[in-house]
């Protein structure tokens, strides 16, 4: 089962600067460890409330006044809005080479 971590894809190994990867222990600890995707790596693994304290630290004296927060959440929605559009174009540009190729056939 595959899950997503808070930190997929945002945080890259200190030593080999791979991404680290989430892992589920005992069924309910995550570790974050490197992806090892340039070759073995001595970094040991770190528990994924170690980053959030890690993070809360650096975060903690940033304050987001009420107008920010609007545009971010309108640049954001936006932003998402555009992905999924140009998903469907995709998806809808691939459906019509598929169909292209089955008449070819």
């Amino acid at each position: 089962m595959e899950k997503d971590f808070l930190f997929t894809g945002m945080i890259h190994c200190g030593h080999c600067g791979c991404l680290l990867v989430g892992d589920i222990k005992k069924q309910k600890y995550i570790y974050y460890r490197c992806s090892h995707a340039k070759g073995r790596c001595p970094e040991p693994y770190v528990r994924e409330e170690a980053l959030i304290e890690q993070y809360r630290a650096l975060l903690g004296p940033v304050h987001i006044t009420e107008k920010v927060l609007h545009w971010l959440t309108n640049a954001l929605k936006a932003s998402q809005n555009e992905l999924l559009a140009d998903h469907a174009h995709g998806v809808r540009r691939l459906e019509e080479e598929r169909n292209d190729l089955r008449k070819q056939m």
